[in-house]
């Protein structure tokens, strides 16, 4: 058994023997450091000598060169201890951690990638392990580099790339693809971008929000009856749809839960993607309500997203709300622990309060009764 210091030190110089070998250079023996602390048991004393003598290198067994020294002890009688443990060759080091068949594995796979791009070289060498760790994509990921790196990739979205791979698989490797083409050509790929599909030029999907008219009557007006469907945020720029309201849910299932309302059409806001949801036109000249999750987030979307419409108003995220679901608190940790800027007083005493909790309520866990009831007598001249 090896013990743990010198554990430390020869997964260190295993890392550096693998960085010598990226870089075609020369083994260079590793001396362990510490070990000096005698044992001051008889038993303590022969375990350790036994683990220094099973690496010990020997006729016909590579391993680690010890140089001993007698001591004299009061307890243990006269003994003898190591002063210095020096690994000499690559052979030693790959005995004593069982890494043979691990670095012919690495050599093999290293001699491939190198033929295929020498420049990849300086990009392993950073980290040694990504050579065996991606061992069974490298094929896929040289075959997507070749493509990307010679071609225009502007017409294309990133799942529909005429590469040999199936698309899912850059979407799974995307970091370290985006990784690799900026290694091989930074003139071309800035490193401050850190998205692959911007990286390459990429045509992006829209996004589409989820939206349900909360009066059949618009529905039939506007989209030939059609109550839910899902728009992008340049179509709700251009609609020209004159609403009292427009109610926006945090998630999806509570996009169905909202009551009748006149002239009322209701979003579904995709946490975060809210923000994609910013300058709409519509949204200015409507009364805008928001009902997301009692937890920081959630507070954290109300209050920012109500500096791009300062009208913004909000249900369902007030102390009342909290007081009536303490059952429904669920502990996590917040990230921020700190004061939400934008938010109303009666927001602000909810998420304090389950700030102090270090809580959360998501929109579904609120009871029905009560979000019916609270929904069914709600007026939005009242908020505030």
């Amino acid at each position: 058994m090896i013990d743990k210091q010198f554990s430390i030190q020869l997964q260190k110089a295993y890392e550096d023997f693998l960085r010598r070998t990226i870089r075609k250079e020369d083994f260079q023996p590793v001396r362990l450091r510490g070990g000096k602390k005698k044992p001051e048991t008889t038993q303590a004393l022969h375990q350790a000598i036994q683990g220094f003598l099973t690496y010990e290198k020997k006729e016909g067994q590579p391993g680690w060169n010890i140089t001993w020294e007698h001591w004299q002890s009061r307890k243990l009688g006269k003994q003898r201890w190591p002063v210095d443990i020096i690994i000499a060759t690559e052979e030693d080091l790959v005995f004593i951690l069982k890494k043979q068949e691990e670095v012919s594995r690495f050599r093999q796979q290293l001699e491939t990638l190198v033929a295929w791009n020498d420049k990849i070289s300086g990009w392993l060498e950073a980290q040694p392990n990504r050579v065996l760790q991606y061992h069974p994509h490298w094929k896929d990921i040289c075959a997507v580099l070749d493509f990307l790196m010679q071609q225009d990739c502007t017409a294309f979205y990133l799942r529909n790339l005429p590469v040999p791979v199936h698309t899912k698989f850059i979407e799974t490797h995307q970091s370290s693809i985006l990784s690799l083409i900026r290694h091989f050509q930074p003139e071309r790929f800035s490193i401050e971008i850190n998205d692959l599909e911007k990286a390459l030029g990429l045509r992006k999907k829209p996004l589409l929000y989820p939206v349900r008219w909360l009066d059949k009557a618009m529905a039939i007006q506007h989209t030939a009856g059609f109550d839910v469907l899902a728009l992008t945020p340049s179509a709700l720029k251009s609609a020209g749809w004159v609403l009292k309201e427009i109610w926006l849910v945090e998630n999806e299932t509570n996009l169905y839960l909202l009551p009748h309302r006149q002239n009322a059409l209701a979003i579904c806001s995709m946490g975060y993607s809210l923000h994609g949801l910013k300058d709409i036109p519509l949204f200015f000249r409507s009364s805008l309500i928001y009902w997301g999750d009692l937890d920081e987030d959630g507070f954290i979307m109300l209050g920012n997203f109500r500096q791009y419409y300062p009208h913004l108003q909000s249900v369902l995220m007030d102390h009342q709300t909290v007081l009536h679901h303490q059952k429904e608190i669920e502990t996590i940790n917040y990230r921020f622990s700190k004061p939400v800027e934008g938010l109303q007083k009666k927001e602000n005493v909810a998420y304090l309060h389950l700030l102090e909790k270090k809580g959360r309520i998501e929109q579904e866990k609120l009871q029905q009764a009560f979000v019916q009831h609270y929904l069914s007598t709600f007026d939005h001249h009242m908020l505030g």
